[in-house]
């Protein structure tokens, strides 16, 4: 998938929607670390399914969010919040599905008590700190991920420039 296709066809529009609907605040940043994340995670969509020994593995969809995962955001996040519950409650709770993946993951980083990185008109400069947030609050340090890897996928599938 075109990163372009995927910022303007589903993330934006569903961080705009977010937005009118009341529920978080639309955020440049927060669709760039979207688009970033599925760089990084799934080269952009590439691959949908994260392959092990057994042809099955544990992170699924454009932004290879655990299922494991998923669940406990619903579980200890979205349904003590009646908005976002109901909002969620629209999807088909697949994270195949890219809107409802796409929602996940922003909730993912939202729930984070660290602001976004500030936009940096140094591409270098903003990748890194995008990087950054990503490696510390999704991939996490326990992830095989790193900073540098994130950079060049962003610069190979993304459309940060």
């Amino acid at each position: 998938m075109k990163a372009k296709q995927l910022r303007e066809l589903i993330i934006r529009p569903l961080l705009e929607d977010l937005a009118y609907s009341g529920l978080i605040k639309y955020s440049p940043v927060a669709e760039d670390l979207l688009i970033a994340t599925a760089c990084a995670e799934s080269q952009c969509g590439h691959y949908i399914r994260q392959e092990t020994n057994d042809g099955y593995g544990p992170a699924m969809g454009v932004y290879q969010m655990e299922p494991a995962t998923a669940h406990d955001i619903y579980r200890s996040w979205i349904k003590y919040r009646p908005s976002f519950y109901s909002y969620y409650d629209t999807f088909s709770g697949n994270l195949y599905c890219m809107e409802y993946a796409t929602f996940m993951a922003r909730v993912h980083y939202y729930r984070v008590s660290e602001a976004l990185p500030a936009h940096n008109p140094n591409i270098d400069v903003y990748l890194t700190s995008l990087g950054e947030y990503w490696k510390k609050y999704y991939n996490t340090e326990k992830g095989a991920g790193t900073v540098t890897g994130f950079i060049e996928k962003c610069k190979k599938y993304g459309d940060f420039v």
